[in-house]
């Protein structure tokens, strides 16, 4: 556990670790992927614009400030009935993730800091609200057209999914 964060469980601490994970093997892998670090980045933003622009209306998509390059790791989204979206969108063959889905100042590990609910309302609302969408440098046009297509006609049907 102390070498995965202090983890119990995915997005569960109990205690404050360290990221000591890497093996042999994985940091050989590592090696060889690396090579392909930028391309594969570019393709992410390729992509994260495409959902920027099918998006924009529907629901609120990722804010980046001037000056910064992200790198699009994940593509997260909030949405109203997140739980409801999550479902329709993998009836649909959409997987979608909810990554830190517990706020920080809620863990286990961190609860000896006395932060209550309520004393990070944003964070709150938003652990709710996160949806990661597909993120992947082999997506194609045609399989993000379908996301946010299917994202939109939820949202014109039962207003505004976030």
């Amino acid at each position: 556990m102390y070498a995965n964060h202090g983890r119990i469980e995915k997005y569960d601490h109990e205690f404050e670790g360290v990221n000591s994970r890497l093996d042999g093997l994985h940091a050989a892998i590592l090696d060889v992927k690396l090579r392909h670090l930028e391309e594969w980045t570019e393709r992410r933003r390729a992509i994260a614009k495409m959902y920027d622009e099918g998006l924009k209306d529907v629901v609120k998509t990722p804010t980046v400030l001037q000056d910064v390059r992200h790198v699009y790791h994940l593509y997260v989204v909030r949405v109203k009935n997140r739980d409801k979206v999550k479902k329709i969108l993998e009836q649909k063959g959409i997987p979608t993730g909810i990554h830190y889905p517990i706020p920080v100042h809620k863990q286990q590990a961190y609860q000896y800091l006395g932060y209550r609910q309520g004393d990070f309302p944003n964070s709150e609302a938003y652990a709710e609200q996160i949806l990661s969408l597909p993120m992947f440098p082999e997506l194609t046009e045609k399989q993000i057209r379908y996301v946010t297509k299917t994202i939109s006609e939820f949202g014109r049907c039962k207003g505004k999914a976030a």
